[in-house]
């Protein structure tokens, strides 16, 4: 049907030529002869090469899976409770750390401690035996020291989940463990709401002592608390604080096992995302899971994170509110997910295709004190849509020289990034890795699990 559409226009338009029916012109000849070779052309393209139109343009599409967030003891994981989920200003980082580990709920160093039997050098656990565990810690934040909340000499906030036994309490599990290890001091410290809480001393005297105001003697004081949730689930608390005062610390205690398999809704955070605070920003990144880090201490302001070495010069875009984190799964290198809330007038995608731009121009230009490296400079982007939002996708190879340990190095990095922009914040997820000695290879980057990782987040920040 083509090939016939084609013959009908040629031959109108051979018809329409200056041609007299009995006597044929030069110019008629020559005008024929056109319009014949015209429509022989014609024919070989449309019938011999068979020319195949350009597909139009189609973005990729970036879908994130759904995720339950019901705590459960089969799901220990969604019974740990995010940064906002608490009150502010105790915590600005929360990690999942899996479980369990041997060395978690470990007693403070002391002699006391090496010359106790194994079942006494550990808290007790007060789960249930070869059931799951996760555990998970926060760390104080920097602007609650002196407060509510001192930063403890770097020390952590430890919590447990557990699957809980059929039998006994949580107090009669401390009165037994107190029992069997008598070399130690211990005396309960909370009951309220279905918190209990204990203190674990090195001896009497200390624990009178540190009771007394003594805040030296907080190394050797380790306080515990547990409560057992409705569906089975038993959260286990300990720190060490040098705070002496019993309000403090069952204040914590409540904030933070009260908050267990509790989120907080979205009702309770403020209506404007524009008056979210770093924490609240975290409750839009992805879930915590096993091995994940969430951080919302702000660090820095003014971030300018873009590609070419020399970018990091100018205004800033933005400023950092949180992030999240997941170790390496196999060969890939791990993930990472970056909130941040965008300069005024910041246009940060504008910028990043500006500078893709520039960048790409330079790929052959490597650095004199990279000469050495055989190595080609690669940069490849496109876009894609995140839950309806244009979204920058970048894989990278490069060279660059950095300052290392005082001294200019060659640096080889590779890396892939999906970057997108919406309500105000920016989000980067990401996964990269540098060397200095050696050369980067062909590292395996997660491409699949940016884009989920990036959709997921802006599909968070569209509905919050």
């Amino acid at each position: 049907m083509v090939i016939q559409r084609r013959l009908i226009r040629w031959a109108s338009a051979c018809r329409e030529l200056p041609i007299d029916a009995a006597v044929l012109t030069l110019n008629g000849v020559r005008a024929v002869a056109a319009c014949c070779i015209a429509l022989v052309v014609a024919l070989t393209a449309a019938g011999c090469a068979h020319p195949t139109p350009a597909p139009p343009h189609r973005q990729a599409t970036l879908t994130a899976t759904a995720v339950s967030a019901v705590c459960s003891s089969a799901q220990l994981v969604h019974c740990v409770p995010g940064l906002a989920d608490i009150e502010p200003d105790l915590f600005d980082l929360v990690s999942v750390r899996g479980g369990p580990d041997p060395d978690f709920a470990v007693l403070s160093p002391s002699s006391a401690r090496d010359s106790a039997p194994p079942e006494c050098q550990n808290i007790p656990a007060m789960g249930a035996a070869k059931a799951p565990e996760i555990d998970a810690e926060y760390r104080p934040a920097a602007a609650a020291s002196g407060t509510r909340f001192p930063a403890n000499g770097g020390e952590y906030f430890h919590v447990r989940f557990m699957v809980a036994e059929n039998s006994d309490d949580l107090a009669t599990q401390m009165n037994m463990w107190a029992n069997q290890c008598r070399m130690w001091s211990t005396a309960p410290s909370l009951d309220d709401n279905g918190v209990h809480g204990w203190m674990i001393a090195e001896s009497a005297d200390k624990l009178t002592s540190y009771e007394s105001g003594d805040s030296a003697q907080w190394p050797f004081i380790t306080h515990v608390a547990a409560t057992k949730l409705p569906n089975g689930v038993i959260a286990q608390a300990f720190y060490r604080t040098t705070d002496p005062s019993a309000t403090s610390r069952n204040h914590v205690f409540s904030a933070v096992l009260g908050a267990v398999g509790r989120p907080r809704t979205r009702a309770a955070l403020p209506p404007s995302l524009a008056d979210w605070d770093a924490a609240q920003i975290s409750t839009l990144l992805p879930p915590l899971d096993d091995g994940v880090t969430i951080d919302a201490s702000a660090g820095e302001p003014g971030g300018r994170w873009l590609l070419c070495p020399d970018a990091d010069r100018g205004s800033p875009l933005y400023d950092l509110q949180a992030s999240w984190s997941h170790p390496s799964q196999g060969a890939a290198l791990p993930p990472s997910v970056r909130i941040a809330r965008a300069g005024a007038g910041v246009d940060y995608l504008s910028e990043l295709r500006r500078e893709i731009a520039t960048c790409t121009a330079h790929l052959v230009d490597k650095p004199a004190l990279c000469s050495g490296r055989d190595i080609d400079q690669v940069l490849d982007s496109d876009s894609a849509v995140a839950d309806g939002v244009d979204t920058v996708r970048v894989s990278q190879r490069w060279l660059r020289v950095q300052n290392v340990q005082g001294y200019d190095r060659c640096v080889e990095g590779a890396g892939a990034f999906r970057i997108a922009q919406l309500r105000g914040l920016i989000v980067i997820s990401s996964a990269e890795a540098d060397v200095v000695k050696g050369t980067i290879g062909n590292p395996t980057l997660p491409l699949s699990t940016l884009d989920e990782l990036a959709a997921q987040t802006v599909h968070a920040i569209n509905t919050a």
